[in-house]
């Protein structure tokens, strides 16, 4: 028969009970949270909640004695009983609310994800992580259906697998691992908080890579027919990217006046994707090009546009309108704004879903800056240190290149 007693140095009673094990029995001993000297409660106090309307829900000591004995034969026949583990949290739950009012509810699966967002959020994350974030949770949603309300330890090792050949049927092995490890970085935060024992991700294998698309360079022909298509905010983001040395999509479509500093004649840089620190120089081509966009965008960002959807909807969105430009001038076989049945038809038998890498993309323009760097006879250790290329290497060209180095090299790329 369960029994409670008093722990040395704590307020609340203790419940202790033995339960059958495989080894023989258990002796379990848990807080009740009951405490067993109530608080004293003032005439002063009393009539203040009574003049408020509120009534004082204080034990006696015996009224607390009488519930912790309570909660302590529940706590023993309920552990006797062979539930599963969920239906115990269940039902230990709803006896701890109605006893002490505080709750051991499991969480759902969706109120989880929801306040592991909300976390990382005031963590400080860059908008375009927390923009991944949101798309890897959606996508997770969208396989679960019905399942996303379940507690967070019923999601078995068997669902997740069906999320990841969800996620296989629709986009690449590459995207769909970047979306398993951000939904399992939920999950293992639940973990780290002692919500849940373990991490059922674990226990899902990786989808191999697969043949991968190689991506290459843009010839200028190409690059000549693209400045033409494009309106003045992206021709304005192909050539920053480019006179900048192939700087990322995300670097680009974010970056502001106050990093462009005129006196010192050099545009300074974060990368999203490493936090490295570049020093860019502005040589007159960019010069130029600056005083330009200064008179189209003389707000905070030099492409507004471009910043708006990058931070709203992440980098995928903007690289598809990219790409967009890119199929519009017959460089890529797939459109990827087209949807659905639409998109579908565009190439193959209309039954793929997954989808289509072309060989072309805004990434390409790092690649063609680069390769033009290097066609005009400048030193890789210095190309590496323009792109901003996290090596040994790169580190050493920054110290042993300096501004004047760097001019020279950016002023060889050709001029749009």
């Amino acid at each position: 028969m369960a029994s409670i007693y008093k722990k040395p140095n704590s307020p609340y009673w203790y419940a202790q009970y033995r339960v059958r094990t495989a080894t023989g029995w258990k002796l379990v001993r848990l807080s009740t949270k009951i405490k067993h000297t109530p608080a004293t409660v003032t005439r002063e106090v009393k009539e203040a909640a009574e003049s408020m309307g509120k009534q004082l829900n204080v034990l006696t000591r015996e009224q607390a004695m009488t519930k912790a004995q309570r909660l302590a034969d529940a706590l023993e026949s309920t552990a006797r009983a062979n539930l599963p583990a969920y239906q115990l949290r269940r039902a230990i739950s709803a006896l701890s609310t109605e006893l002490t009012g505080e709750s051991m509810e499991m969480p759902s699966v969706k109120l989880w994800l929801d306040d592991h967002m909300r976390r990382i959020t005031r963590n400080g994350l860059k908008p375009a992580s927390i923009a991944n974030y949101k798309q890897a949770f959606d996508k997770f949603r969208a396989s679960m259906g019905e399942r996303i309300n379940l507690p967070l330890d019923r999601i078995t090792p068997l669902m997740l697998d069906d999320f990841k050949n969800h996620l296989l049927s629709r986009v690449s092995p590459s995207t769909a691992n970047i979306a398993l490890t951000l939904v399992s970085a939920a999950f293992q935060a639940a973990v780290d908080y002692k919500i849940i024992e373990t991490n059922p991700f674990t226990a899902i294998t990786k989808p191999h890579k697969g043949k991968a698309v190689k991506r290459r360079k843009f010839e200028l022909e190409e690059l000549e027919k693209v400045m033409a298509a494009c309106n003045p905010e992206w021709r304005s983001m192909v050539k920053t990217c480019l006179y900048t040395g192939g700087q990322r999509l995300g670097d680009v479509a974010t970056l502001r006046w106050s990093q462009v500093d005129e006196k010192r004649g050099v545009i300074r840089m974060t990368t999203q994707k490493k936090g490295k620190p570049l020093m860019i120089p502005i040589f007159p081509a960019l010069k130029k090009h600056l005083q330009q966009r200064k008179k189209e965008a003389p707000g905070d960002f030099l492409h507004p546009e471009c910043a708006n959807i990058f931070e709203s909807k992440g980098s995928g969105r903007l690289s598809n309108i990219f790409s967009h430009i890119l199929y519009q001038c017959g460089l890529i076989a797939k459109d990827p704004l087209a949807a659905g049945k639409k998109y579908k038809k565009q190439e193959g038998n209309g039954t793929e879903t997954r989808r289509h890498v072309n060989e072309l993309s805004f990434h390409s323009l790092r690649y063609t800056a680069t390769t033009m760097l290097h066609d005009a006879g400048v030193p890789p250790a210095l190309v590496q240190a323009i792109v901003g290329h996290d090596s040994r290497e790169v580190h050493e060209g920054y110290i042993d290149f300096g501004a004047k180095e760097f001019t020279q090299a950016l002023e060889k790329l050709p001029k749009l």
